[in-house]
C-alpha cells in the first residue's frame, strides 16, 4: 500500500513538472514575409518561442500565395497572408481561422509607374504595361483602381509577375509600372519610378487590403492556449510600437536588413491595432472582415481565378475573434 501511494506521488509531481514546463515536445511551424509587420517585432526578440514556451521553426515565403498553400498542406501552423490570397485559399478548402489582423495596407502597397511616361492618372494607364502578383491584394487594388475611373481592364496590359522578377524588369524597362509591395517598392521608386496610387487611397474608397494572421483549425483545436499566446505576441509588437517606435523600429531592422528609420517609414505607411482595438472595431464586431473577404471571392471568381464563389457563411465562420477579445 504504501509503495502504491509513493507511486502515486511521484506519477502526480512528474505530471506537474511537465504541466508548468509548456509543451516542450512541439515544434510551432510559422509561415512569414520579409515585411514591417507586428509579426516581425515579435520574430526579432524571439518571442514566440518564449510566450509559447515551445521550440518555433520561422518558414520563410515570397508571399501570401505561398503561405496558403503550406497551410492548406499541414506545412505550417500560423501564417501571415493577405485578405486576397486568404479568399481564394479558404475557398479551395484551407482548413484555417483568422485570428488577428497584422496590418490594414497603405502606402506600403502602391501603384509605382515610370516617371518619364508623363503617366499622371488612370486614364494614362491606356496601353502600358503593369506587373503585379496575380490573387494578391495589389492585384485587387490595380483593378478596383480602374473601375473606379471607368478604365477597361482590357485597355491596359495587366501581365502577371512574380515578386522577386518586378523590380528587374523595371529597371529593364520590360514594363512600365507595377502595383507591389516593400521592398520591391522602394526598388522601383529607386529606378525612376513615381507612386501613381496606393493600398491607402485604394482603402479610402472603400477597398481596403489588409494583412491577416491565420492558423489551422486542427492545430488551434488542439492548442487553444498556444494560440492565444502567439496573439499576445502580435499584441506586445503593437505595444511597443505605440509606446517606443525607435526601439521596435529597432527591433524590426534586424530582420528586415534596413535601417531603424527605414522600418519606421514603412510601419508608418500601415496602420497596426491592438488586440483590443482589434476586437472593438468594424472588422470584426460588424462583419468586415467576412465582408472583405467575401468580395475578395467575388473579384477572384471574375478574374477566372475561382471557379465558384462560397457561401458568405465560409468566411464568416473562419474569422474566430476569441482570441483578440480575449484581450479585452
Amino acid at each position: 500500500m504504501k509503495r502504491n501511494i509513493v507511486l502515486s506521488l511521484t506519477i502526480l509531481i512528474t505530471g506537474l513538472l511537465f504541466a508548468s514546463c509548456g509543451k516542450k515536445d512541439i515544434i510551432v511551424y510559422i509561415g512569414t514575409q520579409n515585411l514591417a509587420s507586428p509579426q516581425t517585432v515579435a520574430r526579432a526578440e524571439n518571442w514566440f518561442s518564449e510566450e509559447m514556451d515551445c521550440d518555433v521553426e520561422i518558414v520563410q515565403y515570397e508571399d501570401g500565395l505561398e503561405i496558403s498553400k503550406a497551410m492548406q498542406s499541414g506545412q505550417v501552423d500560423f501564417g501571415m497572408i493577405g485578405s486576397v490570397p486568404a479568399a481564394k485559399f479558404l475557398s479551395q478548402g484551407m482548413d484555417s481561422k483568422l485570428i488577428c489582423i497584422q496590418s490594414v495596407l497603405g502606402d506600403i502597397e502602391s501603384l509605382v509607374v515610370r516617371d518619364d511616361l508623363n503617366i499622371n492618372e488612370a486614364e494614362d494607364l491606356k496601353g502600358k504595361t503593369i506587373a503585379t502578383l496575380f490573387s494578391s491584394t495589389a492585384h485587387y487594388s490595380l483593378l478596383k483602381y480602374l473601375d473606379l475611373y471607368g478604365i477597361k481592364h482590357e485597355d491596359v496590359n495587366i501581365v502577371h509577375m512574380l515578386v522577386p522578377d518586378i523590380a528587374p524588369a523595371f529597371e529593364r524597362g520590360d514594363i512600365d509600372g507595377a502595383f507591389i509591395w516593400e521592398p520591391e517598392l522602394s526598388a522601383l521608386l529607386k529606378n525612376g519610378g513615381k507612386k501613381l496610387i496606393s493600398a491607402k487611397d485604394m482603402a479610402d474608397a472603400g477597398y481596403a487590403t489588409l494583412d491577416l494572421e491565420w492558423v489551422r483549425t486542427e492545430f488551434a483545436k488542439e492548442n487553444p492556449e498556444l494560440v492565444k499566446r502567439y496573439v499576445k505576441c502580435i499584441d506586445m509588437a503593437v505595444e511597443l510600437y505605440n509606446n517606443d517606435p525607435h526601439k521596435a523600429c529597432e527591433y524590426m531592422s534586424k530582420v528586415l536588413k534596413i535601417t531603424p528609420e527605414g522600418s519606421l517609414e514603412r510601419v508608418q505607411s500601415t496602420q497596426w491595432l491592438t488586440a483590443r482595438e482589434q476586437s472593438e472595431s468594424v472588422w470584426f464586431r460588424n462583419g468586415g472582415l467576412a465582408d472583405i473577404l467575401y468580395d475578395s471571392a467575388k473579384f477572384l471568381n471574375e478574374q477566372g481565378d475561382l471557379d465558384t464563389v462560397p457561401d458568405k457563411k465560409l468566411f464568416e465562420d473562419a474569422v474566430d475573434s476569441s482570441y483578440v477579445d480575449s484581450f479585452k
